[in-house]
């Protein structure tokens, strides 16, 4: 860039001036003697050259100087920044050579727009990919690395160049970053021009790749894992492609066929399966074109430009019990009987009955000093069992598949230690004078703090009918109490799904709506229903229950603190399961472990692992433990004992440190290494050195996939952050050309330069071409 023209020897004006006038009068003197009017046209035009040239020669007594700016000799930073990452290797099938082979021809050190860059400026050379690095020969890069940082590359340099002169910087990728945010970032905000260089290569990529994967798990028994990956091609001619669901040891889980053409180059492929085992389990998918099925096995590739982004890992947790749930009756009756049936098809639920037999009766000695103080029912058995047989003024309960001799030997829980070893409470036809008031609270606790699940089932001595009203439980269910026993046991009852009730997956036991529609038709009648108030603000009537014209709620939930509540207000919920036919579907067992399996669902536990994954693959992923006491509140001096487990079996213990955020929540950082299968295992133990819980989680790093998402130089990308910059993209052909003419860009520090427009081969040249000219016209016309 230039800012004017200055004359350096202005003293010889006039002198110019004058030459240029009388050489002006002598020249057309001269030629006008020479011809007539017929050669009047060349003649003005032959005079007119030698006049120019007379006259240029006369300007240079002037000394016309060029001042411009010129960047001050290394006193402005320009750094080269070279993308480092896998990436830059792509080459697809038909390419002689993969970027990074190209690049590294043109980033030779003694390459021709590195030692003009080196003589004008300070030049820093970096390299990138997870971190920012700095190197001397950017030729030898191995491009290797197994992301692309970009935005936090370029905000580490404008943070280290800050308050310094930068002329720009000059940065080489494809701009497929692996850091990029779906808010973006404000390119602008570095506070130097960015000048992009990009391959000068542009060919058709030719590629396969999952783009995501998703995982769904549902209380719906005959789904309980939904894995759904989304595919795409680009340039892959074949259109049948094979997608394969493999398990942790390779072995393929489920295999299916997909069409990819042209026309719809993206599809969803669903894979529904149950994992053999609960806990965490890792999976793994991949897809490759059908005709390519060997090639692909051995690693190979002949019509894809890369595999890297062919399979994807993740990590499914169905969590591991054993859940604990604890039910309560006022007599015996048969639902406990079909309910205990159900749950012994699932291993990871330990049912525990409490059953009344007996209600407590009144102690009436008077005279007879020989009465026993323990029930009649205990009479004539072993008199040493007198002291732990229950007395007249106490129920007599029955507990069945307690685990341990004392567990509720004293009845129902009255420490929230003991209650809270449940996960779910199930009450059916017991009234309200069987607790306590502190039992009450603490099945309220149970529900708003522990976070349990809580369902009282429908009977003569439930909800109204269990004089509920007004105390602690009533504020838990999920419908008003109305006054008095409103329970009508001949009432015929028919049951149907409400519009919520169809969205919830644990109520539906068939695939279609029509077959479920006609599941329900076949339900048999029910001849117990507990009459209630309406349904309170926030809670959902899933069911409602058909009697003659009238229709009243037959089952609702709602959430309650951490908790949720639920009220089923069928009383012989077990009709249904004795009018089942031989070789039916076992509808009401199926119905009972998906309810159970909602009511634990999310309840939480003593030792919770909370992952937090960043889309950035450079950052660290963050681990939280939450530590709860036995009343489940948060425990603040905890020992917290966190073990990762890497992908070749490795085990690294990691310190947690106390969170200033929340209480009872430990956290740790880990940063991966390495790509593949991650678990976590945490051993939380209390300030007295009891034994609070264990815990383990896991996740899947492959930096692969954010590294190969998109594999075509992302052009709009580097063209936005030129123009938010104020830099430019720049072809690897056209570097010599823009270095050469860097000193014209805005540049922090310049010093002014003067270079003679006289003083230069230039100016004789034009005088002898307009001599030479003149002389031509006139040779042309025949003048002498």
């Amino acid at each position: 860039m230039f800012d004017s023209i200055l004359i350096a020897a202005p003293q010889w004006t006039a002198a110019a001036v004058a030459i240029c006038l009388l050489s002006l009068l002598v020249v057309a003197w001269a030629y006008w003697r020479r011809g007539g009017s017929s050669r009047r046209g060349p003649l003005i035009f032959a005079g007119l050259l030698k006049w120019i040239a007379i006259a240029a020669l006369a300007l240079c007594l002037l000394q016309p100087m060029l001042e411009s700016q010129r960047p001050r000799p290394h006193a402005n930073l320009i750094g080269v920044v070279v993308d480092n990452s896998r990436s830059m290797q792509i080459r697809s099938p038909g390419q002689s050579q993969p970027r990074s082979e190209r690049l590294a021809a043109v980033l030779k050190p003694d390459a021709d727009w590195q030692v003009r860059l080196s003589q004008d400026y300070d030049v820093r050379r970096y390299a990138f990919d997870r971190s920012l690095q700095n190197v001397d020969d950017l030729s030898t890069l191995e491009f290797d690395g197994a992301s692309s940082s970009l935005t936090g590359t370029l905000a580490t340099l404008a943070a280290r160049f800050r308050d310094r002169p930068v002329a720009g910087l000059m940065l080489f990728t494809d701009g497929n970053a692996t850091d990029l945010t779906d808010t973006g970032f404000d390119w602008s905000s570095l506070g130097f021009p960015l000048y992009l260089v990009t391959d000068s290569v542009d060919q058709a990529i030719a590629d396969l790749k999952i783009d995501q994967v998703s995982t769904a798990q549902t209380n719906f028994e005959a789904s309980p894992v939904t894995v759904t990956a989304k595919l795409s091609a680009t340039g892959i001619k074949e259109s049948t492609v094979v997608v394969r669901l493999l398990d942790a040891e390779g072995v393929a889980v489920e295999e299916k066929e997909v069409e990819l053409t042209q026309a719809k180059p993206t599809a969803d492929v669903e894979f529904r399966f149950r994992p053999k085992k609960s806990g965490l389990q890792f999976y793994s998918i991949d897809t490759f074109p059908k005709s390519q099925r060997t090639a692909y096995l051995q690693g190979e590739t002949k019509v894809e430009a890369t595999l890297a982004n062919n399979s994807r890992l993740l990590a499914i947790d169905r969590d591991q019990g054993p859940y604990r749930v604890l039910y309560v009756a006022g007599r015996p009756n048969w639902e406990f009987k079909f309910l205990r049936r159900a749950l012994q098809e699932d291993d990871e639920i330990r049912l525990v009955g409490l059953l009344r037999i007996a209600r407590k009766e009144p102690k009436f000695s008077f005279r007879d000093r020989g009465v026993n103080s323990s029930n009649p029912l205990f009479s004539g058995f072993d008199e040493n069992e007198e002291e732990s047989a229950e007395q007249y003024d106490e129920p007599v309960l029955l507990r069945l598949g307690v685990d341990e001799a004392e567990q509720l030997s004293k009845g129902f829980p009255r420490q929230a230690e003991e209650l809270f070893g449940y996960h779910a409470i199930i009450l059916d036809d017991v009234d309200a004078e069987f607790f306590t008031q502190d039992q009450m609270l603490m099945l309220r606790q149970f529900v708003s703090t522990r976070g349990g699940g809580l369902l009282m089932l429908g009977g003569q001595e439930s909800f109204a009918g269990g004089d509920y009203e007004h105390t602690p439980l009533a504020d838990l269910m999920p419908v008003y109490l109305p006054r008095g026993n409103e329970s009508s046991g001949g009432t015929v009852a028919r049951m149907e799904l409400s519009r919520e009730g169809w969205l919830q997956p644990w109520l539906r036991l068939r695939e279609t709506e029509v077959a479920e529609k006609k599941r329900l038709a076949e339900m048999p009648e029910f001849g117990t229903l507990n009459r209630v108030g309406d349904v309170k603000p926030g809670a959902s009537m899933l069911a409602s229950a058909q009697t003659g014209d009238r229709q009243q709620p037959a089952l609702v939930v709602q959430r309650y603190g951490k908790g949720r509540s639920g009220a089923l207000l069928i009383g012989d919920l077990w009709r249904w399961g004795m009018r089942r036919k031989p070789g039916e579907n076992e509808d009401l067992q199926q119905v009972w472990r998906q309810t159970i399996r909602w009511m634990i669902a999310d309840v939480p536990r003593a030792v919770e692992i909370d992952l937090e994954e960043s889309k950035d693959s450079s950052k660290p992923i963050e681990i939280a433990v939450t530590v709860r006491n036995p009343e489940f509140l948060p425990l603040d001096n905890a020992s917290v004992a966190l073990t990762v487990v890497l992908p070749d079996g490795e085990e690294m213990q990691l310190p947690t440190q106390p969170s200033d955020q929340a209480a009872g929540v430990y956290t740790a950082s880990y940063w991966p290494s390495k790509d593949g299968a991650y678990r976590v295992k945490v051993v939380a133990t209390g300030p007295d050195g009891s034994d609070i819980g264990s815990q383990q989680a896991g996740w899947t790093t492959e930096t692969a996939t954010a590294e190969f998402q998109r594999l075509a130089v992302n052009k709009d990308l580097l063209q936005q952050i030129a123009d938010q910059t104020g830099g430019e993209v720049i072809p690897q052909d056209d570097l010599d050309s823009f270095v050469a003419n860097l000193h014209n860009k805005k540049i922090p520090l310049t010093q002014r330069h003067l270079a003679p427009l006289w003083h230069g081969p230039w100016v004789l040249i034009f005088a002898l071409a307009c001599l030479c000219g003149e002389w031509g016209v006139r040779r042309f016309h025949g003048m002498p």
